[in-house]
């Protein structure tokens, strides 16, 4: 697949051109998207996103890395889920995550993502 680059919410450009990307690029940033998304915010798919109220909330870290599991597991071009680690800052309302995945074609990639609750 190929798409926008994007970068904290904004097209990137270079020489006045859009940026695309693709492979696993395109795919960390998808991912990116659907952990900084909440739960229920896209209107045509209400179990798109991650659910902040978890992590906002104090819970207990398995519960936090089950929703995140739950998120990634959507993205079909994954085939497992490795290690998933978090580091929340309440008094921020940031959450950390880094995460392993296997692709279907047997890739495996590494990424951190980091989450900024809403207020």
């Amino acid at each position: 697949m190929k798409t926008f680059g994007l970068q904290d919410g904004d097209l990137v450009f270079d020489k006045g051109d859009f940026t695309i990307i693709e492979g696993t690029q395109e795919l960390q940033q998808c991912l990116q998207i659907m952990l900084s998304t909440n739960l229920g915010e896209w209107f045509l798919n209400e179990d798109f996103g991650f659910n902040y109220h978890l992590a906002l909330e104090k819970p207990e870290d398995d519960e936090v890395q089950s929703e995140i599991a739950r998120v990634l597991a959507q993205e079909e071009r994954i085939e497992t889920i490795g290690e998933i680690t978090t580091k929340q800052d309440t008094r921020l309302r940031t959450l950390d995550v880094h995460y392993t995945v296997a692709l279907v074609g047997g890739e495996t990639i590494t990424n951190e993502v980091n989450i900024h609750g809403s207020n």
